[in-house]
């Protein structure tokens, strides 16, 4: 009986159709993004050869922040990290490390967004 009413609740809802739903978020906020005159945000990486990837999920330790924004953190994501950060830019959403290669950083990862509220704020997020 419980697993029917699991059932029920679910309504037939699949992980594919959540995933479907969180693609569809995001391509929403980056078009929100470009509506509101914020195209670097989320560009092709072709458009901009100097930027070496867009970064989606990531994540930073807020400690090693050195200025309350980024400069001092690696970001991280589930492929690896990168060097640390020497500059940010909350308009354009670009990192520069320490190795000098520039990031384009875009979706954070949810519950690393969720649990640093603030800090997303300040980034412009």
């Amino acid at each position: 009986m419980a697993h029917k009413e699991a059932e029920d609740k679910f309504d037939g809802t699949t992980f594919e159709d959540i995933r479907d739903l969180i693609d569809a978020a995001e391509r929403e906020t980056v078009e929100s993004w470009h509506k509101q005159g914020q195209e670097a945000a989320a560009p092709p990486e072709a458009a901009q050869p100097d930027v070496k990837a867009w970064l989606n999920g990531w994540w930073v330790d807020p400690t090693e922040a050195t200025d309350g924004m980024l400069n001092g953190c690696r970001v991280m994501t589930r492929a690896g990290r990168t060097s640390v950060v020497v500059a940010f830019d909350p308009k354009t959403r670009r990192v520069r490390t320490r190795s000098g290669t520039i990031y384009v950083l875009g979706m954070p990862e949810t519950n690393f967004a969720a649990s640093n509220r603030a800090l997303m704020r300040r980034l412009g997020m």
